[in-house]
């Protein structure tokens, strides 16, 4: 199990830290080739208001590297109670948890925010980087879905036992 270490970055504050991490990042998933995202809710996650996680994100993504998300139990199953109200439902999950604003989203350290910022800007800019990341979320929760739907189908032709 390896992972990107953004805080062992910060701390170190060298030249090598946040300096080169478009190459650090690309680099260690390439190594590692998965991303586990770790959503603490979907309704306004913290996941998709940090400027680290945004960018891993869509390196992830540019890199065609597998990423799977989790919540927890209790968002998980909110969130698809939600969508069991239908197209309405399924509407207000997809524009909650896809709301991705690089530009303003926020890191630990000011100095770290402006360097990734700054390079985001330096190259494809925040709304490319937000579309991907955003697609990228609703690719996952539409396959959520399928699984879901998938489910039930099931459960619903397996004969019940009595």
């Amino acid at each position: 199990f390896f992972c990107n270490n953004q805080w062992r970055i910060l701390v170190q504050q060298s030249s090598a830290g946040a300096d080169n991490l478009e190459s650090v990042f690309e680099s260690r998933l390439k190594q590692i080739g998965k991303v586990v995202a770790v959503m603490d809710c979907w309704e306004n996650p913290i996941y998709t208001r940090r400027i680290w996680t945004i960018y891993e994100q869509y390196v992830a993504t540019k890199l065609g590297i597998d990423v799977q998300f989790t919540l927890p139990q209790v968002s998980a199953e909110a969130m698809f109670q939600r969508i069991e109200d239908g197209r309405k439902g399924i509407k207000y999950v997809v524009q909650t948890i896809s709301k991705v604003d690089a530009e303003s989203a926020q890191a630990s350290f000011p100095d770290d925010e402006r360097k990734v910022k700054d390079m985001i800007r330096g190259s494809v800019g925040f709304p490319t980087v937000n579309e991907k990341v955003q697609k990228r979320i609703i690719q996952w929760l539409s396959d959520e879905f399928k699984k879901s739907i998938g489910t039930m189908v099931e459960a619903e032709s397996t004969p019940s036992r009595h």
